[in-house]
């Protein structure tokens, strides 16, 4: 790959869609991590930077952003920023996966796993049927559950003790009659959790959590 004095004149002289009909990346040579990636057929160019992250042998790749939208300035200071969180071990991809998953809630959880995982329409429906039942309450449930919705809770915030709770709850309204099921209140709450966990463990692959 070229490397060039990269300045805001610079890049904006850099030929993007490429006269190869590939994808070019123009690094600086003042900063050797910093750099321009120019499409191949599209006229768009990227700042991104590189480098190796302290501790592992991963060289990360990161697009900071559109060469149109961001300063010449501002890309080069973000260039910075992402060097030395590498150089301190911290991998900025891991990070912003964190940070997706701890926004990742009930309902995004219970969507992947029933694009991502080979199960029946009949499992499908009964999976979503289970997670919308008793994570979530129609207005018609509000007096008799009063238990609060977990259907857009952050998945990971749920914690073990909740869980238990619920599975308590759900028992309890059956046998009391609270809600009336054709099954046992343990063998109800059974199935929630089992379905809960499902897709807990879905998210937690995506997710590398633990």
């Amino acid at each position: 790959m070229p490397s060039t004095k990269l300045t805001a004149s610079s890049v904006k002289k850099l030929a993007a869609p490429t006269a190869t009909g590939k994808p070019v990346i123009h690094w600086d040579t003042s900063f050797r991590f910093f750099g321009v990636r120019c499409n191949a057929k599209q006229p768009v160019k990227t700042y991104l930077v590189q480098c190796k992250v302290k501790g592992t042998r991963k060289e990360r790749r990161v697009s900071i952003g559109q060469v149109d939208v961001w300063s010449f300035d501002d890309a080069k200071t973000e260039a910075l920023r992402l060097a030395e969180m590498m150089s301190k071990g911290i991998d900025p991809k891991a990070t912003d996966k964190l940070s997706e998953a701890d926004e990742f809630t009930v309902r995004d959880a219970l969507t992947y796993y029933l694009r991502h995982t080979k199960v029946r329409q009949r499992t499908r429906d009964d999976y979503k049927n289970l997670i919308e039942m008793w994570m979530h309450h129609g207005p018609e449930y509000v007096r008799h559950m009063k238990l609060r919705s977990w259907l857009d809770r952050p998945i990971f915030s749920i914690t073990r003790d909740e869980v238990l709770e619920r599975h308590r709850r759900i028992q309890e309204m059956i046998a009391t009659g609270t809600l009336r099921e054709n099954v046992d209140g343990k063998s109800r709450a059974d199935d929630a959790m089992r379905v809960f966990r499902a897709i807990w463990n879905e998210a937690d692959r995506r997710f590398e959590v633990n």
